[in-house]
């Protein structure tokens, strides 16, 4: 009598394993997806502080030489001659997704901000006169909204900045 050598998998048991990671995957992809999504918009905040931190610097070098003092922009129409040095760190050539336009009062307080990387927005909105702002806490993410690649900061006036894709 031949007897059967019986090596290897049937095809139940590998289409069983196979049904099991598939299941494993889907319950593990949207919370890994999720946690990616909140990393990069921590970064995209990370930057925006790290953009209006700059520009309060170049305002407090530019009050100690006498030079004007803002708005700071990288986007055409909404530069002023002060735009021009342009925010050290954030050229096109190292960034070239990222527009930035951040306003200033009298007293050296960030009233207006608008960043965007092609991929997040944040808009400050109007801060009242004397009053300062500050990114990061949980009130000021809620501006932080999705973006695309077309999105831009449009410059029609010192008092109508706003996002291409605002109505």
């Amino acid at each position: 009598m031949n007897k059967l050598n019986k090596k290897g998998f049937t095809l139940i048991e590998l289409l069983a394993v196979i049904a099991i990671l598939a299941i494993l995957l889907m319950l593990v992809l949207p919370s890994t997806l999720n946690l990616y999504t909140k990393g990069r918009k921590q970064s995209f905040v990370m930057e925006v502080q790290s953009v209006m931190r700059t520009a309060s610097d170049l305002y407090v070098a530019a009050e100690l030489t006498g030079d004007s003092k803002g708005p700071y922009s990288n986007v055409k129409g909404c530069q002023t001659t002060n735009s021009a040095a342009n925010i050290q760190g954030f050229h096109d050539s190292e960034k070239p997704d990222l527009k930035y336009y951040i306003q200033f009062n009298d007293k050296g307080l960030i009233t207006h901000v608008l960043v965007t990387d092609g991929t997040f927005k944040y808009d400050s909105g109007k801060v009242e006169a004397g009053m300062g702002l500050d990114i990061g806490g949980s009130e000021d993410n809620k501006n932080i909204k999705d973006a695309t690649k077309d999105t831009d900061i449009t410059c029609t006036s010192a008092d109508e900045v706003k996002f291409s894709d605002d109505n």
